[in-house]
């Protein structure tokens, strides 16, 4: 609608224009052109978002390196493939968090942490866990935590034990277990040294070095000490060259040794009893600052 003024000059003062008129015809072009800038602007947004989406899912974000540190006992073609990373995992939008879960769902893997680099790196460190003994009779090879990693290679040199019961990778063993409780303490300079743990009595438990000789270590509590004591004496032995039938380290600041040599104890060295040292005499210097060795026979 347009605004027509019906004024002359032969009429005088000036009719203004009819306003009211003239706001209610502008106002529809005006609606106009709002909903136009509207859907301009929501078609620019649906553009920008679209080229978005296109470029964080093209090939500019796959997987182009991959760099894994940590580990020794799994591949790195082993470690992509149960991380689920392959050439066209986009790195942009991949999940760092189900990443390091599916890790660490292998026994071997104790924790992975992710790191990405934009736009096709990606970082895996892992830390391993630590195999301290074979559980027999079927060789499984079981962490410092307990958890069973999988089965022993004939060349792994771990001290075994026996426990009951069916074995699984990824289960876990009652760290209660006397043995293992000994294991998890024996140093890992010492461990390829002993060949088998046995736990009978809580108080008696007892070790068999590769060498023969056996290793009397009471119960478990000192295990600390204990453990010490006995590295003391072996390496005391060494460099002496004594071959001893058994060491006992029942008592660890007064541990005493049976060289081979000496005629075998009534009921043999392997069954004697361990709470106390025996009687002995002093070689006349300590195995270590404070314990010293008591050499029976």
């Amino acid at each position: 609608m347009s605004v027509t003024s019906t004024w002359h000059p032969s009429k005088g003062t000036a009719r203004p224009p009819d306003i009211g008129s003239a706001r209610v015809g502008s106002s529809a072009p005006s609606r106009r052109s709002g909903w136009r800038a509207w859907l301009l602007a929501g078609a620019g947004l649906a553009a920008v978002l679209g080229m978005a989406w296109w470029v964080t899912n093209s090939p500019v974000f796959d997987l182009r390196t991959l760099r894994i540190t940590g580990t020794s006992h799994r591949s790195t073609a082993q470690l992509a493939k149960e991380a689920g990373l392959v050439p066209s995992t986009n790195v942009l939008w991949m999940s760092t968090s189900d990443v390091e879960h599916r890790l660490e769902q292998d026994p071997w893997i104790r924790n992975a942490r992710i790191a990405r680099s934009l736009p096709g790196t990606v970082t895996v460190a892992v830390a391993e866990r630590t195999p301290v003994a074979i559980v027999q009779p079927e060789r499984w090879l079981v962490a410092s935590d307990g958890t069973i990693l999988g089965r022993a290679w004939k060349a792994d040199r771990y001290p075994s034990f026996t426990v009951e019961g069916s074995m699984r990778p990824g289960m876990r063993l009652p760290v209660a277990t006397q043995a293992f409780l000994v294991a998890r303490a024996l140093p890992a300079s010492l461990r390829s040294e002993i060949g088998r743990i046995d736990g009978g009595a809580r108080d008696d438990i007892s070790m068999v070095l590769r060498t023969g000789t056996r290793i009397l270590m009471g119960d478990t509590s000192a295990l600390k000490e204990k453990v010490a004591a006995m590295a003391a004496v072996i390496t005391w032995a060494t460099v002496h060259g004594v071959e001893a039938r058994y060491v006992d380290v029942g008592v660890p600041s007064a541990p005493a040794l049976l060289p081979a040599s000496a005629p075998p104890a009534s009921g043999g060295a392997s069954d004697k009893p361990s709470g106390a040292p025996p009687a002995g005499r002093p070689l006349g210097h300590s195995v270590t600052s404070g314990p010293r060795l008591r050499f029976e026979g």
